[in-house]
């Protein structure tokens, strides 16, 4: 497995939508800490989650999350 950053954006008049939306996401992304950025105006957030490809990674959100979803493969590193 290997770990992913989602960045997901949307515009300021889906918040709701796509907070409901959230129900329709993989159980492994259920109940995860979404780190959302819209109380800054910048519409959106990251989830970190491990899965297999980019592409598996992408399908645990919803399918109203996915096109507005930038998948980023990361890797943890400790600050010296």
């Amino acid at each position: 497995m290997a770990e992913f950053l989602l960045h997901h954006t949307h515009r300021s008049e889906d918040c709701g939508r796509i907070f409901d939306s959230l129900r329709d996401a993989d159980p492994s992304v259920r109940g995860r800490d979404f780190l959302c950025t819209c109380p800054s105006g910048n519409h959106g957030g990251f989830f970190q989650v491990e899965a297999a490809d980019a592409g598996a990674a992408l399908n645990m959100l919803s399918d109203v999350m996915r096109g507005t979803t930038t998948v980023y493969p990361v890797e943890k590193m400790a600050v010296p």
